[in-house]
């Protein structure tokens, strides 16, 4: 080995202090970049922060809808309930109306054979009358 081989030259300073620099500015560099993907991150965290406050709001929203269905579901349930005892009581009514039209429908039939008998037995009694006198 020389004596020159010992010590650092003038160039060999210069090649370290510019490895130091190109590290330097690399560190630099992926330094913006991680800024640059923090910033992003944020962004993104922001954004996400409001499409969770929007789905809060929509939840809310469709609970409020779930209640009112709840309740509309419960009152038209009652309302079937209640035509359904309407249409119960109608029946009787109307099964009630059928056996006195029956029943009526009997009394006007009985007394129409009636009056036909009543009407031949004149009729009758008319030709016999008609027919003794003559």
């Amino acid at each position: 080995m020389t004596a020159d081989d010992k010590y650092l030259t003038k160039n060999d300073l210069a090649l370290l202090m510019e490895s130091y620099q190109n590290m330097f500015l690399m560190h630099k560099n992926i330094l913006d970049q991680q800024s640059d993907m923090s910033d992003d991150l944020k962004k993104i965290i922001d954004t996400q922060n409001e499409i969770v406050k929007g789905q809060s709001t929509d939840l809310n929203e469709i609970g409020k809808i779930v209640n009112t269905l709840d309740s509309l579901s419960s009152k038209l349930e009652k309302t079937y309930d209640s035509l359904d005892t309407t249409e119960g009581k109608l029946i009787e009514k109307i099964d009630q109306h059928n056996v006195e039209l029956v029943k009526f429908a009997g009394s006007i039939t009985n007394k129409v054979y009636l009056a036909w008998v009543g009407s031949a037995t004149v009729i009758l009694g008319l030709i016999g009358l008609f027919l003794k006198l003559s």
